[in-house]
């Protein structure tokens, strides 16, 4: 029987469809051909964005089936089973294709749902097809399977790949040899472009249907009951669905399917993608078709390939691989261990085959093993393998190597038969010869030593069975058997085993060539001879046996059939005679019934033009809508009328030419549209951009009038709550606050975006469109956040942050409203990436800035932008502790300035009293800062006791305060008080402080200036009160709280330490004064012979500089300065007067002298206690007093006019009136004390008894102190 090839007259299918009758009504033509008119009338009248024919591919004139190969040669082997039973199925020429190298195209895990689209792994299969070509290693499947069996009982057509790519892609590879591939690159170039179209990546077109559905979706069956579009047993599980995987498995018919009447039923080519299956839990990965009761054609080709022979010359090369290398009977092992997941479980696969030759060890030594492994034999050293290759006694391994002659030998056989050219050509189909292919050089032989290695396993198990050959062990394999090799005989040894193995081979059929072969080998011919007469024998027996036991039912059986046929001949008579006479009656009915079938034809015709026409206008009328929407530019009701052309009228479109038009118009004219749509977005993004300052100014605008008006309400809760007014509680605070809609800052119009995203979802292209606009606004944040480098930031800083206050207003407003076009993590990046690089840029433009005024500025304007965003959701919190760092920066800068500003205040002072003339001046420059002493208003005008100094300083460290507030207001710190004070505290000292200090310690101030500083300072420290409850109040704190002793400033401890710098100065320049004043004493006469009446001169002019001196401190200086200075100055009269009677100056002095200085301190003494009463220091110090500071002279001046000075010895008497005399000054001056005239009379005239006792007293206490010292 010759082989079934490709003609243009195919098999009929098993499976007729029912077709109408052929008598057609005249009106059906009728109404048919109107309607192509009206079609192609309109159609060809549309615009360019409208429906337009276009050329189509040309089709071969026979139906093909391809499927993709792929993983290893298991698989592909599999897959061709499958490929010849979907073919037979269909009543398809299969496209056999090559043996594919081993995973050069992967498929994935049908299990797990994770798998290569159909489209993708047909694309891979064409590519590496190509390569196999072009290198010269294509060898067909056809050259390793024999196909012929399928073929001659014409079961299935077949062609190979190559020729089928001859016809598709309209080349004859049969002219070119794969080494002039790379000198014809436009012959690769035309393979790879009708291998696109082939794979199905351009979508069907005419001539190609390519099959989608995969092992996710569907598990094809073949006529099993009403399973069609039912759900599988076996489905995605949850830990699946957790991944997103969502397919649904449902049981398919294929011919139902892809069979007459389906949509694929036309198409020249039907393309699958995988077809690998497997059973996996009580299903099958993707067919599921073991048996076709219903039709005996496909139930012959199931168990036709169920078992595929490999090729003649392969067989033969096993067989005489076995009998001629390994003459025995032997063990195959298949050892899987370097591939996959194999290579992890080498231990498992060498106990597996140790356990079975522990078995082993009752038979005859040594046991044959044939080894098929892929691990190369220089490998076997420290594995079970090579303990086995060492010991020749117990095991003798065989395996083959590529290098092997009977391999080579079988590769060249496999080439020059090339058995895959034997079922169709290229040739055939193009001009009817037989032999016209190339002849071109063997490059490279294929790979055949798996194949041989198989067909020693698989077709080798039932030759040798007869000498005890034990099963192949299957060692990390899972191969296919045929259903005889699954076979399991147990046989004994001795001549009665040997038989009834003959017996089963010779009733299976099986070749019992190689037996005898192998017996006259082995010298046993008379042996074999026996055992088959002995068979013969047996067999004869049996049969003899048989008949004697059942003779009598034979005999019976016979005389049954001979009455059975006399009765058939009188039923066949019977049967005759009603037949005629059914035909005569018959005969008129049949007439009336082709009539009626007529007539019911005839209706139903006009019944289906009805119905076609009337498709047709609703499809027409679906037309002009969508050209009216087209032209108004409503692009989403014209996608809603094309989708409902699309699915519910199209595939009713009677005229298939139209329908195909229109089928490949619609995806231009989407293309269209989402052009247009993507245009519209793109203004719209540029003028979303220019709006954004618009929007983000009026934002921050909003922002600024509310701050606003939460200050002015805490500030008149504040005063309400420092007032302490009675009924306070009754008091109820509201808060207005003005509603103001998100419409009137957001002045943009969204409606384009939304349109935009809701067409681009209609499209199906909505995460492209995610992605465009998420990309497209990122590039306008990142072009937002540059600066301009032809302004300064100063001037441009408004304009800056308002740009991205409106625009992240904007994205909060397409992530609340446009239904999923932003993820709430895009918003969060793009707002990342704002604040790293606003903090980036602020940072440097803070460090850059010289001025309190532009930072201060600046700041305010940040935080007015977070506390904008703040309300959209943003976290601000980042940006503002920005802030945080430069507030020191700020605080330098601010100091610096009020440090100017106080300088040259004082430069500018006259360190006169202000003189306050009106009461403004008083609240100005007093009450504004509680410098009063007194609640009462005084009397205008009002003489302050300090100078313009204070309030001048007051102002400025009140405008620090509240530079320093206003920074740190509306940032992160939760206690700005406390940051405030500390930089305050800080200014009072670094700057207040030591500008006073550097005036005082300059050396240019004379007493009333340095008494005018002093009472300075001591104003400026009650000042301090003031600034902190100023602090406390701009920082929205009670008063009360920093009225506590411990919540003080430090400064005012450093003012009082200054103060007291102050007076030393003040006390160091009256000293000063007082010693020019003293300076006088050495004009007096300390030796005069007569007795002064009255006082010196020189004390005039102390008493008269004390009094001015006291006179001014009592009005500018406190009480206890006032006392200082007055106890200060007596002091250092007293040690003048002291120091006179010490002076080198004056050699002697005598009682006259004495009573003189002793008239001056009692001046003095009168004017300290007059002092001391009046400026009312006697209420304060009421044990005190400004006579105590002149108790040295006084007690020096006692003692020289004492009438008993030795007295001063006395340590009672001393203590008493002396305690303030030194021993050694006392001895110098007592030295120096000479009570007697200097003239010549003077010891007669003034002698007498009193001077002479006071005279010896005296002596005496010079030789006593002469003695002590």
């Amino acid at each position: 029987m010759n082989l079934q090839t490709l003609k243009p007259t195919f098999l009929r299918s098993q499976h007729p469809r029912k077709h109408p009758s052929s008598k057609r009504s005249p009106l059906l033509y009728v109404t048919l051909i109107s309607s192509l008119l009206l079609f192609l009338l309109y159609f060809f009248s549309l615009n360019p964005t409208s429906l337009l024919l276009s050329n189509s591919p040309k089709c071969p004139s026979h139906r093909f089936l391809w499927y993709a190969p792929h993983s290893g040669f298991s698989n592909q082997l599999m897959e061709l089973k499958n490929g010849i039973l979907m073919a037979g199925i269909l009543n398809r020429t299969l496209i056999v294709p090559p043996v594919l190298d081993h995973h050069a195209v992967a498929l994935g895990s049908c299990p797990k749902f994770r798998v290569s689209a159909p489209n993708e792994i047909r694309g891979q299969v064409w590519e590496h097809v190509v390569e196999l070509i072009r290198s010269g290693r294509y060898v067909s499947m056809a050259d390793i399977v024999d196909l012929s069996s399928l073929v001659s009982f014409s079961l299935v057509r077949v062609i190979d790949f190559r020729d089928f790519m001859s016809l598709w892609c309209d080349v004859n590879l049969d002219f070119a040899c794969p080494n002039e591939f790379n000198a014809q690159p436009h012959l690769l170039d035309k393979l790879k472009e009708c291998g696109s179209v082939l794979t199905g990546v351009k979508g069907n077109v005419k001539c190609l249907h390519a099959v989608n559905e995969d092992c996710r979706t569907t598990v094809w069956t073949y006529q099993n009951g009403n399973e069609d579009g039912a759900l599988d047993s076996f489905q995605p599980d949850e830990k699946l669905k957790k991944k997103k995987i969502s397919y649904v498995r449902k049981r398919r018919d294929v011919y139902k399917t892809l069979g007459p009447g389906s949509e694929s039923e036309s198409a020249s080519v039907l393309a699958f993608g995988s077809l690998f299956t497997a059973p996996y839990k009580g299903s099958e990965l993707l067919i599921d078709i073991r048996e076709s009761p219903r039709d005996q054609r496909i139930g012959t080709l199931l168990e036709k390939i169920e078992f595929l022979p490999f090729a003649p010359e392969i067989t033969s090369a096993g067989k005489k691989f076995a009998l001629e290398t390994i003459k025995a009977p032997f063990l195959c092992a298949q050892l899987r261990l370097l591939d996959g997941q194999f290579k992890n479980h080498w231990k498992t696969t060498f106990q597996r085959l140790k356990q079975k030759l522990d078995a082993l060890t009752q038979s005859p030594l040594p046991i044959h093993i044939f080894v098929m492994t892929d691990l190369p034999e220089t490998n076997w050293t420290g594995n079970y393998l090579g303990d086995l290759s060492r010991d020749p006694s117990q095991f003798k391994l065989f395996f083959l190597k590529e290098s092997d002659e009977v391999v080579i030998q079988t590769a060249k056989r496999i080439v020059d038969a090339d058995h895959s050219l034997k079922f169709g050509s290229s040739a055939n189909i193009h001009d009817g010869t037989d032999q016209i292919k190339k002849d071109c050089p063997s490059e490279v032989i294929p790979d055949v030593l798996l194949y041989i290695e198989q067909t020693l396993i698989h077709q080798w198990i039932h030759a040798l069975v007869f000498i005890q050959i034990l099963q192949p062990i299957q060692l990390g394999f899972s191969r296919e058997m045929d259903s005889k090799s699954k076979r399991r005989i147990s046989v004994e040894n001795g001549d009665a085993g040997e038989d009834l193995v003959l017996a089963t081979l010779i009733g299976n059929g099986d070749d019992l060539g190689p037996i005898v072969r192998h017996a006259f080998e082995m010298g046993r011919p008379e042996s074999l001879l026996q055992q088959l007469k002995h068979v013969v024998r047996k067999k004869e027996a049996e049969i003899e046996d048989l008949c004697k036991t059942h003779y009598e039912e034979f005999i019976l059986a016979v005389d049954e059939l001979r009455g059975v046929l006399v009765d058939a001949e009188e039923l066949k008579g019977e049967l005759s005679s009603d037949n005629f006479k059914l035909q005569e009656v018959g005969s008129t009915l049949l007439v009336k019934l082709e009539e009626l079938l007529e007539s019911y034809s005839i209706k139903k015709n006009l019944t289906a033009a009805i119905k076609m026409s009337k498709n047709c206008v609703q499809v027409l009328e679906l037309c002009v809508k969508f050209n009216k929407h087209m032209s108004e530019g409503q692009f989403y009701p014209a996608l809603k009328t094309l989708d409902m052309i699309e699915k519910s009228y199209l595939k009713n479109v009677p005229v298939r030419t139209l329908r195909m038009v229109i089928e490949k118009r619609i995806p231009l004219i989407k293309l269209h549209i989402e052009k247009k749509v993507t245009s519209q977005f793109n203004e719209w993004l540029v003028q979303i951009r220019s709006s954004a300052k618009d929007i983000g100014q009026t934002a921050i605008g909003h922002a600024a009038s509310a701050r606003q008006r939460d200050e002015e309400m805490l500030d008149r809760q504040r005063k309400a709550e420092e007032q302490n007014l009675p009924g306070l509680g009754d008091f109820a605070y509201t808060l207005d606050v003005e509603e103001i809609e998100e419409e009137s800052v957001l002045k943009v119009d969204l409606t384009p975006l939304y349109r935009a995203y809701h067409i681009q979802s209609c499209l199906g292209i909505q995460e492209q469109f995610w992605e465009y606009y998420y990309r497209n606004r990122l590039l306008q944040l990142n072009s937002d956040l540059q600066i301009s480098s032809t302004q300064p930031f100063v001037e441009s800083y408004q304009t800056f942050l308002a740009q991205i206050a409106g625009y992240f207003i904007v994205e909060d407003r397409v992530l609340r409203t446009a239904g999923g076009l932003l993820l709430a993590e895009q918003v969060e990046t793009m707002w990342d990436t704002a604040v790293a690089k606003l903090k980036s840029l602020l940072e440097v433009q803070f460090s850059q800035m010289n001025s309190a005024t532009h930072l201060l500025l600046v700041k305010d304007y940040v935080t007015l932008l977070g506390c904008t965003l703040r309300q959209y959701g943003y976290e601000v919190g980042p940006l503002l502790e920005t802030l945080n760092k430069s507030r020191d920066k700020y605080h330098e800068l601010l100091s610096e300035e009020c440090r100017q500003q106080i300088a040259n205040v004082i430069a500018n002072d006259t360190y006169e009293q202000m003189v306050l003339k009106k009461e403004s001046d008083y609240e100005n420059n007093v009450l504004s800062f509680n410098l009063q002493t007194t609640d009462i208003t005084p009397a205008f005008p009002f003489i302050a006791p300090f100078s313009s100094t204070v309030p001048d300083a007051c102002r400025i460290v009140r405008s620090f305060i509240k530079g320093s507030v206003d920074y740190l207001s509306y940032g992160t710190h939760s206690t700005v008080y406390d940051v405030v004070k500390k930089y305050m505290d800080k200014f009072l000292i670094d700057v207040l402080n030591e500008l006073i200090l550097n005036t005082i310690q300059g050396g240019s101030i004379g007493v009333s200036q340095a008494m005018q500083i002093a009472a300075n300072i001591s104003v400026l420290e009650r000042a301090c009160d003031f600034f902190l409850r100023h602090a406390a109040q701009l920082c929205g704190i009670p008063t009360r709280s920093v009225e506590r002793p411990q919540a003080g400033l430090t400064a005012k401890v450093v003012l009082k330490t200054a103060r007291d710098e102050a007076y030393h100065a003040l006390l160091n320049l009256v000293n000063a004064k007082l010693d020019e004043f003293m300076q006088l004493t050495q004009n007096i006469n300390w030796t005069s012979e007569e007795p002064t009446q009255g006082e010196n001169e020189y004390i005039n002019e102390v008493v008269i500089y004390l009094d001015t001196l006291l006179s001014t401190a009592q009005q500018i200086l406190p009480l206890d300065a006032l006392f200082k200075v007055g106890s200060g100055a007596l002091d250092h009269i007293s040690n003048s007067i002291v120091s006179a009677f010490l002076s080198d100056s004056i050699k002697r002095f005598n009682a006259n002298a004495v009573m003189g200085i002793n008239n001056d301190l009692k001046i003095l003494e009168s004017f300290a206690d007059d002092r001391f009463h009046s400026t009312g220091l006697s209420e304060i110090y009421k044990d005190g007093s400004f006579r105590g500071f002149l108790i040295e002279a006084r007690q020096l001046i006692n003692l020289l006019s004492s009438s008993q000075p030795e007295n001063f010895m006395n340590p009672v008497i001393r203590e008493k009136n002396y305690n303030t005399l030194d021993y050694k000054k006392v001895a110098s001056i007592c030295e120096k004390f000479k009570d007697s005239a200097d003239g010549i009379f003077g010891s007669l005239s003034n002698r007498n008894t009193k001077q002479s006792a006071r005279k010896k007293s005296m002596d005496m206490l010079k030789k006593r102190l002469k003695d002590f010292n």
